[in-house]
């Protein structure tokens, strides 16, 4: 199941409805109790904030597995050796700072 799945899901039972038929729960479920529709809310809150970190994560590291060039390489070690900060070298290369830090260390750079 997907965080969206998931958030359909709770979205559904938070206005009370029931996510398999599509029809209105009873006035005495559990689901419509206010603290419980409050709960699934909040609950679908945290999944789309989720859904929303995870897009922006693979934007912010779209070259992830993508092979390292020798020029990139060569930007990397010349940024570093101009005193930038591992956050500042990741970001016009769309890798993540542990990906950064791995390249430095390869290129012996670091420990």
């Amino acid at each position: 199941m997907t965080r969206q799945e998931a958030r359909k899901i709770l979205q559904s039972l938070a206005h009370g409805i029931d996510p398999a038929s599509g029809e209105m729960l009873s006035e005495q479920s559990p689901f419509n109790q206010p603290d419980v529709i409050r709960a699934l809310f909040m609950a679908g809150e945290t999944l789309a904030e989720a859904e929303r970190r995870q897009r922006k994560d693979a934007s912010a590291d779209s070259h992830a597995g993508i092979p390292w060039t020798e020029e990139e390489e060569n930007r990397v070690k010349a940024a570093f050796a101009g005193g930038k900060s591992v956050a500042e070298i990741a970001a016009p290369h769309q890798r993540s700072r542990g990906a950064i830090t791995a390249r430095l260390a390869r290129l012996g750079l670091t420990n």
